[in-house]
């Protein structure tokens, strides 16, 4: 079943990432490294803000909506959710227009900050009902509209700025901005179900507010900590070496993240709402089966994307961004790569122990320490070695993630760790590798084509020859080859 559910998902990620490589690949030609660098601070500030303001909405609903389906109660749930989420709106609307309106900065870099705002609320609006679609297992909805707003995004940003041309003087990172605000929106208004959950009728049941935000206060705390470690990185490096050097290195973490991390996304997408359902019918044994299995793919998968995006990081840089940054791309990408899969295996697989266990302040305790660690490298390192020591620090801190998220999550749900699917993964990728850098293969964007549907391929035949995760026998019954 996580193989049919992430499969769903798969499609969605697949667009998404296309669209963000595709953003990287015009923006880092149309805007000037300034104004990409401004660029990817604001991306860094919308995904803070979304963790600020309704991450602990998003969060509640994963967890709550099972049960209020099956008790009946669905509908006043919904205006409960409905309520939380008009406050938290106008509280972050009102702070983000006070800052808009203080801030000493440039005109270019203030339409920035309005930009962002707007897209603030509309990604907020549109991934609320989202998550509504992923908790109700409506699976093929959620990706159709997911994968619009990806293609909307990379049309309206880069059309945007295109027309503006020469006009655009220094807005183009606002333009890019609102290009994205206006994908939201749209998406959120053609999406007609999410539209009856917005303007449905009903009443919150007494204490149902309340509990929402129990449950949702310290897992804000706990995403607000891990947005920070996704994004923090880029200000020290605007504060310490400037704006433009912020735009090689939002460049390379957009690749890495949009590539290897959605992948654990999309597991993880379809692992959550299926354990939180499999305890809410069949208990917690019958869930840690479900988890088992997306441990595996979570790990087949993961490992040999990260090899893959470090061995090509070259090829990758040399088509999808300006030549201006290529050499610091390049020499990025394996550190972020390696950052990037640790990241997704704490956060997508082993922290769910704590929500399926209902204790966010645990995950809000197993952050912490990483945050601190995170920011008193990031200071040391990025003022000595730039954009590349905050990629060292990166590694560093999410290896610690990574550990606390195993050892401390058992202490509350058994998270499963199938060692075996994860040393199969290792060898099977090392072959992958060796033949790859055996093989002359051209260069360009041909070349990447070519060396990753090579490596997929390689990597496919040394999966089933190690049987990697039971593989051999899923193809089987796939092909109806197996009983």
């Amino acid at each position: 079943m996580i193989l049919g559910h992430a499969l769903g998902y798969l499609v969605a990620a697949a667009l998404q990432a296309v669209a963000a490589l595709g953003l990287v690949a015009g923006l880092t030609r149309l805007l000037s490294d300034v104004e990409f660098g401004q660029y990817g601070l604001a991306t860094a500030t919308l995904h803070l803000g979304q963790s600020v303001l309704f991450f602990w909405l998003k969060g509640s609903v994963s967890r709550f909506h099972a049960a209020a389906g099956q008790e009946g109660r669905l509908a006043s749930f919904q205006a409960a959710v409905r309520r939380w989420f008009i406050a938290t709106s106008l509280m972050g609307g009102g702070i983000g227009a006070a800052v808009a309106l203080a801030l000493p900065v440039s005109p270019g870099l203030r339409a920035t900050i309005w930009a962002t705002l707007a897209a603030a609320i509309a990604q907020g609006a549109f991934t609320l009902v989202l998550e509504m679609h992923r908790a109700g297992l409506r699976v093929w909805r959620y990706s159709l509209f997911q994968s619009l707003q990806a293609a909307l995004s990379v049309a309206l940003s880069l059309a945007l700025v295109l027309a503006a041309g020469q006009a655009a003087g220094e807005t183009g990172a606002a333009l890019a901005m609102a290009g994205l605000a206006l994908s939201f929106a749209l998406c959120a208004a053609v999406d007609l179900r999410g539209l009856r959950f917005w303007f449905a009728g009903g009443q919150p049941l007494p204490g149902e507010m309340r509990a929402i935000l129990l449950y949702g206060l310290p897992l804000s705390l706990a995403m607000v900590l891990d947005a920070v470690l996704a994004t923090g990185d880029r200000f020290v490096i605007a504060q310490f070496h400037g704006e433009a050097e912020v735009g090689p290195y939002a460049a390379a973490v957009t690749l890495a993240h949009r590539s290897l991390l959605a992948l654990c996304t999309v597991v993880g997408a379809a692992a959550a709402p299926l354990a939180f359902a499999t305890i809410a019918e069949d208990g917690t044994e019958a869930a840690r089966r479900r988890l088992a299995d997306a441990g595996d793919l979570l790990l087949a998968i993961g490992i040999p994307a990260a090899a893959g995006l470090a061995a090509l990081a070259w090829p990758v840089s040399e088509v999808m961004v300006a030549a201006s940054m290529r050499a610091e791309v390049a020499g990025l990408l394996p550190w972020i790569a390696t950052g990037a899969l640790m990241h997704g295996l704490a956060v997508h697989y082993f922290s769910q122990a704590f929500l399926l266990a209902r204790q966010p302040m645990a995950l809000v305790r197993c952050m912490l320490p990483v945050v601190l660690a995170y920011g008193a490298l990031n200071i040391g390192l990025v003022r000595l070695y730039g954009a590349a020591g905050a990629a060292y620090a990166l590694v560093a801190t999410q290896a610690l993630h990574l550990a606390l998220s195993i050892v401390l999550g058992r202490r509350h749900f058994r998270v499963p760790l199938r060692g075996t699917t994860a040393a199969k993964a290792i060898a099977a990728a090392a072959m992958m590798l060796a033949a790859l850098r055996w093989m002359a293969l051209p260069g360009g964007m041909l070349g990447v084509l070519v060396q990753t549907a090579a490596g997929a391929a390689i990597y496919g035949a040394a999966a089933l020859a190690l049987d990697i995760a039971n593989c051999r026998a899923r193809l089987g019954r796939r092909l109806g080859l197996a009983a």
